[in-house]
């Protein structure tokens, strides 16, 4: 009798029973969504617990720790594979697409809000027909990064995460902070607020990253870097 494979794996993920919303939930999204386009209104928030952005982790072996429980976490990396991320929307690959047709059908211009990753994204939500829609991950701002968890403080992680994913226009392993988001009609800007120490009352708080995404007549622009 063979051991799981990384094939086995993939299918497992991608079954469509997999839910994390369930259909009536799906169902309510999509008739939110109907119903902010036909009151006009120009953008819909849609928050998200968990990173919806697909990505794989990128193979950090050469950082692997020569011993020690990170070893073999650093091992699997070569596999391409979600790894941690398997609560957040890459382990329910069926269903987000069905959050993605609900967009489209929608024609809503919709920018997701999420968190829960211990690291800071900005994101571009692709199907097979092209972008769906955008997205705004913040960190942790209590916790430690996942960089910090993963001893990663001086491997490239957040860079290689980018460069290796279609979804992913930036990513910082070790961000500690929050969002702040300007919504007009126009377009939706944010800065990613790094706050140096939040133990500390008074600790310095420089934006370290700002972006926009302007609204088109079928949809959401690109991010750029501002």
């Amino acid at each position: 009798m063979g051991g799981p494979t990384s094939n086995g794996f993939r299918r497992k993920i991608a079954n469509p029973e997999r839910r994390m919303l369930g259909q009536q939930q799906v169902d309510w999204i999509a008739g939110e969504m109907r119903g902010s386009v036909a009151a006009g209104r120009p953008w819909v928030l849609l928050g998200s617990a968990t990173v919806m952005a697909d990505y794989a982790y990128p193979d950090m072996s050469r950082w692997a720790p020569a011993s020690g429980a990170l070893k073999g976490f650093f091992a699997l990396t070569k596999l391409d594979l979600p790894l941690l991320n398997l609560d957040a929307w890459s382990g329910y690959a069926a269903e987000r697409q069905r959050v993605y047709d609900a967009i489209r059908a929608s024609g809503a211009r919709t920018v997701v809000l999420s968190g829960d990753s211990h690291m800071a994204f900005v994101n571009e939500l692709h199907d097979e027909q092209g972008r769906v829609a955008v997205e705004l991950s913040t960190s942790t701002l209590t916790g430690p990064s996942l960089g910090v968890v993963l001893a990663m403080k001086d491997a490239p992680f957040g860079e290689r995460v980018a460069e290796r994913n279609r979804d992913i226009v930036w990513c910082d392993h070790l961000a500690i902070g929050f969002v702040a988001v300007h919504v007009t009609r126009e377009a939706v800007e944010a800065s990613f607020v790094s706050v140096t120490d939040p133990r500390v009352v008074g600790s310095p708080t420089p934006v370290q990253r700002r972006v926009r995404a302007v609204a088109e007549a079928k949809g959401v622009g690109a991010w750029t870097q501002l």
